[in-house]
């Protein structure tokens, strides 16, 4: 194909600039030199729900959000060519889960020009099953909806897409008479989420799908993209375990955006086929932005015919700018752009997240069910202190001569978890207990309250004996916090502030690691020393008697979990399945009918008792210590009694006698050749 077009622009622009008398620029014939150029990617990954834009200027910390990204997307002298999302996008806050994700994808069609062009699904993603999943895409107002991309999911559903291609109209300009050459780059976009994290998810969320070897299913997809698309550059998002031993099997790929692993990633991974493919990350909870620049050289070989071109992509040399909250801020703060960038973030603020924040308060307000009990956060009921109180009280009676007590708010949390899940045991930590619950109508509102982080409910499998240490430990933590605490309150009474009683004695580094648990009735013996406090521990399922040496499945959140540092035994469990947020588990409870009576029966009690009075120990038999410089061996006898006792005391007795007439002898024989 011949480069007619350009030729006859030419041919217009002199007969144009004769009749009128205006400059004509030239229109350059095929440049000589190679055309240097890139391919522009701006991406996110694990958002987790996030959506608005905040920032906190003292601590220069805060969220992006899609208002906030509609900024640094005009802040751009040329507008980026793709818009990626490395998965864990539709799941986490209260905002998405309340409409089954719904909203965020709402908001990635329509917060700022054609919206995203693709995400690859992220493990938390299906927790709405893998049907709600496709149809994230049907949401898109503007007919331009993003592609939800999963090479390696296969389904009896429908087939999830593998890639998306587009092809760029790019113009070269040259510097010394600005002639103009067209031409194009085709690049093609393929995703997918490491399989093993796909075995880890309910079998019902992802009914009639299965997960193939991710990177086999991208190499296959990026070899068909250029062989038989023509694609000159092939970016790959992936969810994924780890993203540079990932990249290192990939081949035929110049870039991975990657997600799961919530880390700032920039770096050069060698692939599979010796290539160099530039892997990044962009945190996560949209608190970072990534734009990534894709460098190519377009070598025309001095020929205007097509067939000659070719594209170089040195993808080692990609550039990568991460963008924080804190870019927003300045870029709002610019004394002449920022009122134009201003503009930007109120329009998507005030016309397409308002009327989404809206809808979420809507159903925040609606009513969930009724409880004929307050569970306080903590103990209490004016709802003060009750970060300080759920690291203590809560654990201990409430006063002299209590014999049982209810966990309160960490209680029905844990209930909660073995409702959905049908695990033996259940453990939820401190710190991610951030509200209670007061008798009368409970809303979706008290409820996000309550878990507002967005963490997931997982089930794990442990030994009994692992779960008794945390459990153990967990009430050491509780007792250092309980001393804590009594010293702030005479502190205070003494007429010192509260942050003054803190800032003097402080709270242990791992406070938020005090837990709840359920599944089981527990006596606790405070008398005891660390690590012997729980007198007994009998399951609700069955009665029986918790068995260090038996597996349990133990439902938790994915946060407390990974705490190996605070609870070492943990390290020893094994992951079995990923169940939906937790607040979403607590919202299931209360809307059933009689719930507090099956959340009571599920978590079990906890008792105050004493242990049983050890068996009495013979008083030992001192030992000499020994001289400085010596060095004793202790021999261990053990007497036998009867007719074998007899024997060995005459065998004894005997080598005596024959020791001491040896004996004997010798001197004698000493005397008699002195004498002689």
């Amino acid at each position: 194909m011949r480069r007619l077009l350009p030729r006859l622009a030419l041919t217009a622009a002199l007969l144009a600039g004769a009749l009128t008398g205006a400059p004509v620029c030239s229109v350059a014939a095929v440049p000589s030199q190679v055309i240097d150029g890139a391919v522009t990617v701006m991406h996110t990954n694990d958002i987790h729900g996030s959506y608005k834009y905040s920032y906190n200027a003292s601590k220069c910390t805060g969220t992006i959000g899609f208002d906030g990204l509609a900024v640094l997307y005009s802040a751009q002298s040329n507008a980026p060519d793709f818009l990626l999302d490395a998965g864990d996008t539709f799941h986490g806050q209260s905002f998405a889960t309340m409409s089954e994700g719904k909203s965020i994808a709402e908001l990635m069609d329509t917060f700022y020009a054609n919206g995203y062009d693709a995400t690859t699904p992220g493990n938390h993603d299906w927790s709405y099953g893998a049907d709600k999943l496709r149809t994230m895409t049907g949401y898109s107002t503007t007919g331009t909806p993003f592609a939800m991309l999963c090479a390696n999911a296969k389904s009896t559903s429908g087939v999830w897409s593998s890639s998306i291609t587009k092809t760029l109209d790019r113009t070269w300009e040259d510097s010394e008479d600005r002639s103009t050459f067209d031409y194009k780059i085709k690049v093609g976009v393929v995703g997918a989420m490491d399989e093993s994290l796909g075995s880890s998810l309910r079998k019902d969320l992802v009914l009639g799908t299965s997960f193939s070897d991710a990177a086999a299913a991208i190499n296959a997809e990026a070899r068909r993209l250029r062989e038989t698309e023509g694609c000159n550059v092939v970016v790959c998002i992936a969810h994924t375990l780890n993203a540079k031993t990932f990249a290192a099997k990939l081949v035929g790929v110049d870039a991975l955006v990657a997600g799961h692993e919530h880390i700032n990633l920039n770096e050069n991974v060698t692939g599979a086929d010796s290539k160099p493919v530039r892997v990044v990350e962009a945190g996560s909870a949209f608190a970072e932005v990534g734009l990534l620049s894709i460098p190519y050289e377009y070598d025309t070989r001095g020929t205007e015919n097509t067939i000659d071109d070719t594209v170089t992509v040195p993808a080692d040399k990609s550039v990568e700018t991460l963008y924080t909250a804190k870019s927003v801020n300045d870029l709002l703060a610019d004394p002449d752009k920022g009122p134009f960038y201003q503009s930007q973030l109120n329009e998507v603020r005030n016309n397409i997240i308002k009327p989404l924040d809206d809808a979420f308060e809507s159903e925040s307000n609606k009513v969930l069910g009724t409880s004929a009990t307050d569970y306080f956060y903590g103990e209490d009921a004016a709802g003060t202190h009750g970060w300080e109180m759920v690291r203590t009280t809560d654990l201990r009676p409430s006063k002299a001569g209590d014999t049982t007590k209810a966990q309160t708010i960490g209680h029905v949390i844990c209930g909660s978890y073995l409702a959905l899940t049908g695990a033996d045991l259940a453990i939820e930590n401190a710190g991610g207990i951030r509200g209670g619950i007061a008798a009368g109508d409970v809303t979706a509102g008290n409820v996000i309250a309550i878990s507002p982080y967005g963490n997931t409910v997982e089930t794990w499998t442990m030994t009994g004996a692992d779960f008794l240490a945390a459990l153990e430990h967990s009430l050491q933590i509780s007792d250092d916090c309980n001393d804590s605490y009594e010293l702030q309150q005479a502190y205070v009474a003494d007429g010192h502030t509260e942050q003054e009683a803190q800032d003097m004695y402080k709270w242990r580094d791992d406070s938020g690691s005090v837990l709840s648990f359920g599944g089981v009735n527990v006596t606790i013996d405070w008398t005891q020393p660390e690590g012997k406090r729980i007198v007994s521990a009998t399951l609700t399922k069955d009665g029986s008697t918790l068995d260090p040496a038996k597996n349990y499945t133990v439902a938790t959140n994915n946060y407390i979990i990974t705490n190996t540092t605070d609870f070492p035994t943990f390290a020893n469990a094994t992951k079995r399945t990923e169940w939906g947020t937790c607040e979403a588990a607590i919202r299931a409870l209360i809307g059933q009918d009689d719930w507090e009576n099956k959340m009571a029966s599920l978590a079990g009690t906890i008792s105050f008792g004493s242990a049983e009075s050890p068996a009495p120990h013979p008083t030992p038999t001192p030992v000499p210590s020994p001289k400085p410089g010596t060095t004793t061996t202790q021999v261990t006898t053990k007497k036998t009694a009867g007719k074998l006792a007899a024997t060995g005391d005459r065998t004894l007795a005997v080598i005596g006698a024959c020791l001491i007439g040896g004996i004997i002898v010798i001197m004698l024989g000493i005397i008699w050749k002195r004498r002689r």
